[in-house]
């Protein structure tokens, strides 16, 4: 878990679960999605976006929130934030495609 989730990511992720708490939000749902970029085939992007998904929900759940509120979902390739020239995987196509490398964490519930 810990080469997947880092520095700001893991600041961010528990800046929300303090929220969350110090709220006393009651959650209704939490939808975690996992996304890729576009490097490698379409099935093991799959793969590795419902991990990263699967990941942060872990996550979440040792940090105290409801693991029956918390779904995981990957999305792969499916919706980039960016595109890149090139085909050729090059330290500089894997630099531009980095936001595309990410997890999306919708909450829904209730103060």
């Amino acid at each position: 878990m810990d080469r997947l989730l880092r520095g700001p990511g893991r600041g961010k992720i528990d800046s929300l679960v303090s929220q969350l708490k110090q709220d006393g939000v009651a959650l209704a749902s939490v939808v975690v999605t996992g996304h890729t970029d576009r490097i490698g085939s379409e099935t093991s992007n799959f793969t590795l976006s419902k991990a990263r998904a699967e990941t942060i929900r872990s996550y979440l759940v040792q940090q105290g929130l409801d693991e029956n509120a918390i779904k995981a979902y990957g999305a792969g390739l499916s919706q980039p934030l960016v595109q890149c020239p090139g085909e050729a995987v090059t330290p500089q196509l894997v630099q531009c495609l980095q936001p595309n490398r990410r997890v999306e964490i919708e909450v829904m519930g209730e103060k």
